[in-house]
């Protein structure tokens, strides 16, 4: 089993939720392949030693991050560092030959951005609502632009962070993972912990686990422990989190302000950093509390230890938390900043045994239900695939990955192939190929078999013609030796091409039609996939084969009518036509071909009926007949999807877009692909794009069975 390498980025210092997870999920992980790492700040904390103390690999850097402060010397800190912290996690990302960078938290894109410009891809793990509402705005195009895979703790995270619904298939939500076998309560446990914490058996105690930070209210906490004593004056309370070395005087105020509200610091109120055992201390707790503010969480961990524990809970609605604990169920929701509320949901439980009991069976099972670690092990899992797979697709957009050469994908394609008028299989010999039905007979000409059938219809001949004698050295070599610009415009045509089904290319036989001189097919062979390259020219076939040649892809050709495949059904994975579909008479008729060819997904690409056409036509950027002599089919999406959806396919991306170039680079793309003007005109596009796309003159529809 090959190995990838998993670089957490967290940007604290001191264990916590994000810290947690990596941790738990390292072992099972390192089992499918994953070696996990994490980089953390060069400052005062425990995190770092927790990870070594397992044998992972830990990294200290001089990393900023944005803090919550209104002083501008700490912001202007952070924006005259962040150069120098991108070239040290780049730096870094080289060194430790790290495959993906996975980012705990929203606000600090150091990492994501380090790991864009060293090709690497990135799994962004959004935790929390902490952030305010326009910062998560402004953030939010950041993370859509860098990140493969978006990681939300639950829905509601996700909702709240405007632009995420954008995100389709690469959102993945997940919750925290408990291990299950740890966070298991027995009596024994309970005395245990309780001699340890100091709590005699008979009382009851009301609990909460996370680290001394004021986002988790823990003011409310004391204040809701108070109001409770008046009616439970035997009620004990717990506070399990590690302190940070710059609020070192967070817990001293929690206790002053409990001895002021009647409660005796370190009898009725005990705080205690739990370092690594959670699992031994919190079964002293009979009813756990979350006071967290509105905006504050994601769905902590805790709240699943806690239900792994048996425990019912009383949570403020923060974050995402009511998504799991369902209020009756496993515990009570109660509004954020409103102590009393705590203290009132909790007096039921405290006055009734089988209550607690009942909740807190209830708990478990939800526990076991979603927080389940090899549940989350899965999730992450395939999470990790995904981005690997999507940055794939992006280093093949830029020509820069290298694909796999190693199957003899004649053989493979050749059990592939039918005869195209009856569909029936051939027999092969050196020179030709014979149906074993119907026995037409086909030449094998160079190699390429040619899998046509005597037409007369002189539109086909006539585009087969034009095809034939384009100019060999510039079809075998575009994009490569084309302006920047150029290659820009074509490696983002075909990155969008694919966006929607990245999961399918890698190891899959991929079929592109109209496949013409390669180009298409390199870009998936790049990707990982092994390709088939069929058109109507033979010429235009040997161009793909001398590409493939000459640049070492998977890839082999075969001569073949869009309207006639040569394939039985469903017997490749992908099909794949860009610019071909509108050369025809009768394009859905070639679209029901590729429908029915496609195992799994097909990506369709075209031209769009639209306004910006007419306009590029009218200036001269696009024609309304091409010079093969075809009328160039503006595509209606409704149309080619009623045909998609009827040959059993579920549309999962259908997008418009602008993209306007011609065949042949000419001045005005050598000046735009200028260092001076080059990112300008990049960013010009992709902005016009992304506020603007759907008005676009290009069209990719992409299809799931």
């Amino acid at each position: 089993m090959s190995r990838r390498r998993l670089l957490y980025v967290i940007h604290y210092p001191v264990f916590g939720g994000p810290h947690n997870r990596a941790l738990l999920l390292a072992e099972p992980l390192a089992r499918r392949g994953w070696e996990t790492e994490l980089l953390i700040p060069e400052e005062p904390g425990n995190a770092g030693k927790r990870f070594e103390a397992a044998g992972i690999h830990v990294t200290r850097l001089p990393l900023t991050r944005i803090r919550a402060t209104l002083d501008p010397s700490t912001h202007i800190a952070l924006l005259w560092s962040f150069r120098d912290n991108i070239q040290r996690i780049r730096t870094l990302l080289k060194e430790r030959e790290i495959d993906i960078v996975v980012i705990g938290g929203l606000v600090n894109p150091h990492a994501a951005i380090a790991a864009r410009l060293e090709g690497v891809a990135v799994v962004w793990q959004v935790l929390d609502t902490r952030a305010p509402l326009a910062l998560r705005a402004a953030l939010a195009p950041i993370v859509l632009g860098l990140a493969d895979v978006v990681m939300t703790t639950g829905r509601r995270v996700a909702a709240l962070h405007p632009g995420f619904g954008r995100l389709g298939d690469r959102l993945m939500p997940f919750y925290g993972p408990v291990d299950l076998d740890r966070f298991t309560a027995d009596g024994d446990a309970r005395r245990r912990a309780r001699r340890e914490l100091g709590f005699p058996e008979d009382v009851p105690v009301v609990g909460t686990v996370g680290n001394l930070s004021p986002m988790k209210r823990h003011s409310d906490f004391v204040a809701a422990a108070a109001a409770l004593r008046w009616t439970h004056p035997t009620v004990r309370f717990a506070i399990l989190g590690a302190s940070y070395e710059y609020r070192a005087h967070y817990a001293d105020a929690l206790l002053r302000q409990a001895a002021a509200l009647g409660l005796r610091p370190g009898i009725d109120l005990v705080i205690r950093d739990p370092g690594g055992r959670v699992a031994e201390l919190a079964p002293a707790f009979d009813v756990f509390w979350l006071s967290s503010d509105a905006h504050s969480e994601g769905v902590p961990t805790v709240v699943g230890e806690a239900m792994a524990l048996g425990i019912p809970i009383v949570t403020t609605n923060a974050g995402g938390v009511a998504e799991v604990v369902e209020h009756g169920t496993v515990g009570f929701v109660v509004p954020p900043r409103k102590p009393l509320a705590l203290a009132d949901a909790t007096r039921p439980l405290l006055d009734s045994p089988s209550l607690r009991a009942s909740l807190g069976a209830a708990g478990r099972d939800r526990a076991s239900e979603i927080f389940a670690l090899e549940r989350n092990v899965e999730t992450h899992d395939t999470a990790f695939r995904m981005a690997l797979n999507r940055n794939r697709v992006r280093l093949a957009a830029r020509l820069t990955s290298q694909p796999a050469n190693d199957v003899d994908l004649d053989t493979l394609v050749r059990d592939l192939l039918a005869c195209p008028i009856c569909r029936a299989r051939l027999t092969w010999r050196t020179a030709s190929a014979t149906c074993t039905s119907c026995g037409a007979a086909y030449p094998i000409m160079d190699g390429i078999p040619v899998l046509v059938g005597e037409t007369a219809d002189p539109h086909k001949q006539q585009q087969a013609a034009f095809f034939d004698e384009v100019e060999d050295e510039f079809e075998i070599t575009r994009p490569h030796v084309t302006p920047q610009l150029y290659r820009w415009l074509l490696g983002e045509k075909f990155r969008r091409s694919v966006s929607a089904i990245s999961q399918f290319i890698p190891g899959a036989v991929v079929l592109t039609v109209c496949g013409g001189s390669g180009m298409d097919a390199e870009f998936l062979a790049r990707a990982g996939a092994r390709v088939i390259v069929s058109d109507i020219s033979l010429e235009a076939a040997r161009r793909a084969r001398s590409r493939a040649q000459r640049y070492g892809l998977p890839l082999t050709t075969v001569v073949a009518d869009v309207e006639a495949l040569p394939f039985a059904d469903r017997v490749v994975d992908l099909v794949y036509v860009h610019d071909g579909l509108h050369h025809l008479e009768r394009p859905s008729a070639g679209l029901a071909e590729i429908a029915r060819v496609a195992a799994h997904a097909v990506s369709v690409n075209e031209p769009a009926r639209a306004a910006v056409t007419r306009l590029a036509m009218r200036f001269g950027l696009s024609q309304e007949i091409e010079e093969a002599g075809n009328r160039v089919e503006r595509v209606d999406p409704a149309r080619f999807a009623t045909v998609l959806r009827a040959a059993g396919f579920r549309i999962v991306k259908s997008e418009r877009y602008a993209m306007l170039y011609r065949h042949q680079a000419g001045p005005a793309m050598r000046l735009f692909s200028t260092r001076v003007l080059y990112p300008e005109a990049r960013f010009a596009i992709a902005g016009f794009n992304h506020f603007a796309g759907e008005i676009g003159n290009k069209l990719t529809i992409q299809a799931c069975r």
